[in-house]
């Protein structure tokens, strides 16, 4: 997918600087996640079933990209970790507040697109606003699993 500002809304407090791999190629509008401290594209995370996937990408959840990276660039990459984000979906009728998962291929996941999930543990956000008519594009109030308040571990 080319690189897409996804951007709406949102405290700009909420951008994380993080190193990327010199292999890693990240776009523009990816969904990321932080691995060994460096951002990666959620299509890195694999292994299991969609399902699986969908969890540990949750789990590791970072952002989105507020810039790309090539194969070979080792400069760091900007990451929003909180505010509202259009992200595609399957085209559909949504209601705000439905929790929204990385969407699965069936062999990978993708960097780019979302699916409502019933599971708090698969979720990455919510809808923000109601799509009565049948679109492509929601808007979604992310939650970073590693920057944000969700992050905190209160059972310590």
């Amino acid at each position: 997918m080319a690189n897409t500002h996804r951007h709406l809304l949102g405290d700009q407090d909420y951008v994380v600087d993080l190193e990327i791999a010199s292999a890693t190629v990240l776009e523009i509008g990816d969904l990321t996640c932080l691995s060994s401290s460096k951002a990666i594209p959620v299509s890195s995370v694999t292994g299991g079933d969609a399902a699986t996937r969908q969890a540990a990408a949750a789990a590791a959840f970072a952002g989105v990209s507020r810039s790309a990276s090539a194969n070979g660039d080792t400069d760091n990459v900007d990451i929003d970790t909180g505010g509202l984000v259009k992200m595609a979906i399957t085209s559909g009728t949504y209601k705000a507040g439905q929790m929204v998962a990385v969407a699965d291929s069936g062999t990978a996941l993708k960097d780019q697109e979302v699916v409502v999930t019933a599971y708090a543990a698969r979720a990455i956000g919510v809808i923000w606003r109601n799509m009565t008519a049948a679109g492509t594009e929601v808007w979604v109030r992310i939650f970073s699993r590693t920057f944000g308040p969700l992050a905190l571990d209160l059972d310590t």
